[in-house]
């Protein structure tokens, strides 16, 4: 452990000056508070207050406004340096050279009144169709996600505030083909991209550009990635949930988001699972559905809405009335399908763009039968809440039907009708083995590994060099086109941006602002290109700014990593280039979340740090920040002495 010498009245105001001058350069926020805490209130103890500047949203959209400077309030200390070959663990040490596995830093955040807040909004965009939060026809953006709650629970106004009645949310589908039956042998979850809820399952709040394997998960059988957060089903027929909570649709029966898997309540035998936007749902192996989360559009499918609010939802599952011998289960954006035994589709939500088949755009509370569709094999469903969206049902012949939103030509039926209310053929299509949607493209794989693409192509996600058109939405292609990609065994389209795996590796291409793509990098491409040190994916899903996949062999580790000892807490990093000097925060979790109590100045060089002295049994939060790593928060509990 790195000891603090005593020091002069000039050395103590010298390193004051030096903490004001590091905390100034960038603000110490991180993004949201690690489970088990609550919104941030005011210390009614006397400390040291230093001003944060915050750097807002990382792109247009105006981040939420606390209406005055941010403060950090904690007593600050220095800790020495020491020397790297003498160092017991816990103590700052000297470089390490980055493995190969590391990727880039994460993103800036933005911080609120005080103490830590969430991430700085990740949406960039003055339209409906760019900026998921814009409400169509209104050009008003709704609140973003820095306006919920901060990780670890909401506040007791929270919940009642307009973050709760906000009425659009980002919401695009995600539907992974994954290998129904036995679970996956040997297969490891793994997850990229802003993280700013705890979605990747690290343990940890901060950007991973890069793969890095999810922690505390068994045997596997099927991941799902939606809207900040990520779902995922275990071999023994039960789900665990990660990230983001606001509307419950962790389904644990709370509404604290999580960093690390936690058990959806209640559910056993599950045999698939879905999620769009703030809500999921699971198929039993009785033939029986269950639903929980967001209920704004009636996508709970029992007979009860928010009509646009969120009022009715759920934190628990609940059954789908009236539905039995259900046989595969899709969601995307604010509606849900099921597969009967017999062929046929029941769907229910919002239906904005006529996506659910049924010759209306009128909301559906409960299962309606989609017209015109018998003899069908699998569904798809891609959508944003108050948006719409697109459904694509594969039929046991190979073909495709569409129906819903077509601004883009997302139902590639060559034709220019803003939209379909009953279902129509996708064109030029034969031997679609899989089918997969998001809010404005669509993609197919075919039985001889091929994998096709249709409808926008405003940032690339067609992963096609043309011809191309101009559809109402931009750049577009109304039929399908065919992708330079061979041996596809799976397909997943997310947000402007979309997956593959081609002979077991995976695939990406389209927008990659967040880290999204998976490369490292903020560089959006229009072709696909391999995702870095991942081999042997079974699985792959796309969210709306985060991935997950099943891979095999060995994945990368987190960049972060919190080892409980007696009465102490030991964090180690990996940071994945140089860096200036680190802070260290530290704060208890309780039920009114304090102010970080103590924070610590280290050297650019130190890697790791033991914080002693704590009491056993109380979880705490561990917050590492630098300019160029970003900031992360981690939370553990000391071990009894």
């Amino acid at each position: 452990m790195t000891s603090l010498r005593r020091i002069s009245l000039p050395q103590l105001v010298l390193a004051a000056a030096l903490a004001v001058v590091l905390l100034s350069l960038s603000p110490l926020s991180a993004a949201g508070a690690v489970r088990g805490a609550h919104a941030p209130t005011r210390a009614r103890h006397a400390v040291r207050c230093v001003p944060l500047r915050g750097p807002g949203s990382r792109r247009a959209v105006r981040a939420p406004s606390r209406g005055r400077r941010s403060r950090l309030c904690a007593r600050t200390r220095t800790a020495s340096p020491a020397t790297p070959s003498s160092s017991p663990a816990g103590q700052a040490q000297g470089p390490r050279p980055p493995a190969e596995h590391e990727q880039a830093p994460s993103a800036p955040v933005s911080s609120t009144e005080e103490g830590v807040a969430s991430a700085a909004p990740i949406g960039e965009a003055a339209d409906a169709e760019s900026n998921p939060n814009v409400k169509a026809g209104e050009g008003e953006v709704e609140p973003e996600e820095g306006s919920e709650p901060e990780l670890g629970g909401p506040h007791p106004d929270a919940l009642a505030s307009s973050e709760r009645e906000a009425g659009s949310l980002a919401m695009p589908a995600s539907v992974v083909q994954s290998p129904a039956g036995a679970p996956l042998a040997q297969s490891t979850a793994v997850g990229w991209g802003p993280n700013s809820k705890g979605e990747l399952g690290g343990g940890f709040i901060g950007e991973i550009w890069g793969p890095m394997a999810m922690v505390g998960i068994g045997a596997v059988r099927q991941v799902v990635a939606t809207y900040h957060s990520t779902f995922i089903l275990l071999s023994s027929g039960t789900v665990l949930a990660l990230g983001g909570n606001i509307y419950g649709q962790l389904g644990d029966g709370t509404h604290v988001n999580a960093a690390t898997p936690v058990t959806v309540t209640g559910l056993t035998g599950v045999t698939q699972i879905a999620a769009g936007g703030a809500h999921a749902l699971a198929l039993l192996s009785n033939g029986t559905v269950e639903t929980w989360g967001s209920d704004m559009y009636g996508e709970l499918g029992n007979a009860t809405t928010g009509a646009g609010h969120e009022r009715g939802g759920s934190d628990v599952p609940v059954a789908v009335p009236g539905l039995s011998g259900v046989v595969a289960i899709a969601a995307g954006g604010a509606d849900d399908a099921a597969l009967l035994g017999n062929g046929t589709v029941m769907a229910w939500g919002e239906n904005k763009s006529g996506q659910l088949g049924d010759g209306t755009m009128t909301e559906k509370d409960v299962p309606t039968l989609v017209r015109g569709l018998s003899g069908v094999r699998s569904l798809a469903l891609g959508g944003i809440g108050s948006l719409g969206g697109h459904m694509l049902a594969l039929l046991g012949n190979g073909t495709v039907m569409a129906a819903g939103a077509n601004g883009a030509g997302q139902l590639g039926s060559a034709g220019a009708a803003a939209y379909s209310k009953v279902v129509v053929p996708v064109r030029g299509l034969s031997g679609v083995v899989a089918v997969s949607a998001s809010i404005s493209h669509s993609l197919a794989l075919t039985s001889d590994g091929s994998a096709w693409a249709w409808g926008s192509d405003a940032y690339g996600e067609l992963g096609v060099p043309g011809p191309v058109e101009t559809c109402e939405a931009g750049t577009c292609n109304r039929v399908p086109l065919r992708l330079a990609l061979s041996h596809v065994s799976a397909i997943s389209a997310g947000f402007r941006f979309s997956l593959a795996i081609s002979s077991g590796t995976p695939f990406s291409w389209g927008w990659n602002d967040a880290g999204q793509l998976g490369d490292g990098t903020r560089t959006s491409r229009s072709t696909p290109a391999s995702i870095p040190q991942l081999t042997g994916a079974s699985a792959i899903s796309a969210g709306e700014y985060h991935s997950v996949a099943l891979v095999g062999g060995t994945p990368p580790l987190a960049p972060v990593a919190l080892a409980a000892g007696p009465g102490s807490l030991t964090i180690s990093w990996r940071p994945p280039q140089a860096t200036l000097a680190w802070t260290l925060a530290l704060r208890p979790v309780s039920s009114s979340t304090v102010t970080w109590t103590q924070v610590w100045l280290l050297p650019a060089l130190a890697r790791t740090y033991t914080i002693p002295s704590l009491t056993p049994g109380q979880r705490y939060e561990v917050l590492l920040r630098s300019t160029g790593f970003g900031s992360t928060v981690v939370a553990g509990t000391p071990a009894a002495r």
